[in-house]
């Protein structure tokens, strides 16, 4: 994996949105969190394949800590809600709190019960632009990513 720390991204490059094809990045840099080394490896494999480059975290603090050191350079955070040492909300409130304006996408595959992680108990408190339900499509990340880059 090569990761280039050069600047922000291009957005004359920005890619269009065609409905039924993934849509690719222009090197846009996304930092991914998941506990999951499975997962982990999984996503980043998807993300570089759709042209992004990725940065990975296996637990909240080390989210927090690479997050403030690329800050500037950090397009994106995916960012499983369900983490060890601090959940995704907690990393999630302490990384709005350094950049209020940080781009998010929360990814959770416990949506089944109603328990404190559950996706319903996300509703009213999650300030990202997306969540995305585990499992999901090559698709539905690509178009969740453009979303919340491009609006």
């Amino acid at each position: 994996m090569r990761i280039t720390l050069q600047g922000k991204r291009d957005d004359s490059k920005v890619p269009s949105c065609t409905e039924g094809h993934h849509l690719e990045g222009h090197g846009e840099l996304i930092l991914l969190v998941d506990d999951d080394p499975e997962v982990l490896h999984a996503y980043s494999r998807i993300l570089e394949r759709l042209h992004y480059n990725v940065l990975v975290a296996t637990d909240g603090q080390v989210a927090i800590d690479m997050y403030r050191c690329y800050q500037d350079k950090i397009d994106l955070l995916i960012l499983d809600f369900v983490l060890p040492k601090f959940g995704g909300d907690e990393v999630m409130q302490i990384i709005r709190a350094m950049d209020a304006d940080a781009k998010l996408i929360i990814i959770t595959g416990h949506y089944s019960y109603n328990g404190p992680n559950s996706a319903a108990s996300m509703e009213g408190y999650i300030e990202s632009e997306a969540v995305l339900l585990k499992p999901f499509s090559v698709f539905e990340l690509s178009q969740a990513i453009h979303h919340v880059l491009y609006g």
